[in-house]
């Protein structure tokens, strides 16, 4: 979902009854796509 009035560079989490490990396992595919996003983007200036 994104709020088009807020700041891009705001990280909106929710987190409701959901086992620990599923949760952290999500966020670190989340950050994983964020840093192969920005490692390409990177690469690409080079």
């Amino acid at each position: 979902m994104s709020d088009p009035g807020s700041d891009p560079r705001l990280l909106r989490l929710s987190i409701g009854l959901e086992d620990f490990d599923d949760l952290k396992r999500d966020l670190i595919e989340g950050f994983n796509k964020v840093l192969a996003i920005e490692i390409g983007l990177t690469s690409s200036k080079l």
